[in-house]
């Protein structure tokens, strides 16, 4: 066993952990409670609703909850700034530590959907990512992890992944907010 291959179990051990943690204790992340620890953060608000953000896309919560509630929280333009971020990274993050974890190991992979993923960036590369992002055929989350196992670059990536998602992630940051406009 190499040092790396110790390194990249780790890795992928802490991943599961934090998927079945986020799995067991999904009450933690509801929208009262989150907006509850949230509000008494005060500055550091924004900050903190970024990090869940991203440990959310990581642990595959749905992330339109999330940015939902980032309108709710912070208004629709702010909301959709810090849920964007937040989802940026987060599927940045879930790209590189597919990447890291499993390319090696998934090399010469036969599964279908991970051949379709690769030939999709190889033929078309940031407009198939684009594509797959506006038309959801495949889970944010588990897309995430799946273009880390194709050619694509990581900045090609997440540059597009943050472009094609702005639209929709201030539409649902709207929405948030309006639901706050309604509820209260």
């Amino acid at each position: 066993w190499r040092k790396e291959n110790i390194t990249k179990i780790i890795f992928l051990f802490s991943i599961i952990a934090l998927i079945i943690f986020a799995a067991l204790n999904r009450e933690l992340f509801s929208q009262e409670n989150v907006t509850s620890f949230v509000n008494s953060l005060g500055l550091f608000a924004p900050i903190v609703f970024v990090l869940i953000y991203i440990i959310g896309a990581i642990a595959f919560l749905p992330s339109f909850i999330f940015t939902m509630l980032g309108g709710l929280l912070f208004g629709t333009v702010w909301g959709g700034v810090f849920s964007l971020l937040g989802a940026t990274l987060g599927a940045m993050l879930s790209f590189l530590a597919s990447r890291y974890i499993a390319s090696d190991w998934l090399e010469k992979s036969s599964s279908g959907i991970i051949q379709k993923l690769r030939d999709g960036t190889s033929q078309k590369g940031w407009r198939f990512v684009a594509f797959t992002r506006i038309v959801p055929v495949f889970p944010y989350n588990l897309q995430n992890y799946g273009y880390g196992l194709t050619k694509i670059s990581c900045f090609e990536f997440t540059l597009t992944t943050f472009l094609a998602m702005l639209p929709s992630t201030f539409i649902y940051a709207y929405l948030g907010h309006m639901g706050k406009a309604v509820v209260f």
